[in-house]
């Protein structure tokens, strides 16, 4: 098991907290399986875009959607519905992606989230 901490809003998680210290004062959290908390943020993005890339407007399909955070989590940033973006692969590891460094190089397999 890896439970975090989830502030809940309307019921459903909202956004995933690394420590303790980093919940706000007036954040109420729960503790959650990680998994569960990502796979309903990721589905809850996927709908806010109406399963449309936020860069290119392409349609994704939930198993070809990459959720890509604004601020990156190296850099402070959270998993949450704030931060997050739900990406074709083109726009997240394509040659002219976000991330091009991540691409996917023959012989490499990739496992895709369902």
């Amino acid at each position: 098991m890896n439970p975090v901490l989830v502030e809940l809003r309307f019921g459903k998680p909202y956004t995933i907290f690394k420590t303790e210290k980093s919940v706000p004062l007036n954040v109420e959290v729960i503790l959650m399986e990680k998994a569960d908390a990502v796979r309903s943020i990721r589905d809850d993005i996927w709908f806010r875009q109406d399963g449309e890339c936020a860069r290119c407007g392409e349609i994704i399909t939930k198993p070809g959607f990459h959720m890509h955070e604004r601020v990156h989590r190296g850099r402070g940033g959270l998993v949450s519905l704030d931060n997050g973006i739900g990406l074709c692969y083109s726009c997240h590891l394509g040659k002219r992606g976000v991330h091009p460094e991540k691409q996917v190089r023959f012989g490499e397999t990739v496992e895709v989230m369902v």
